[in-house]
């Protein structure tokens, strides 16, 4: 049986970083600054900050 364990155990409940995200989404870090500028990435701000 699948369980939410086992499909998103490995992603932690603090904010991930650029880098750890495009690690983790196996994409550059260019690109997922693109994909923040188009708002193609689901994120939330604070103040200056992007969250994951």
């Amino acid at each position: 049986m699948i369980t939410a364990e086992k499909v998103f155990g490995d992603i932690r409940s603090t904010p991930f970083t650029v880098r750890e995200t495009a690690s983790y989404l196996e994409i550059s870090e260019i690109t997922l600054r693109r994909w923040v500028k188009a708002k193609k990435d689901p994120f939330s701000t604070g103040g200056a900050q992007y969250s994951f």
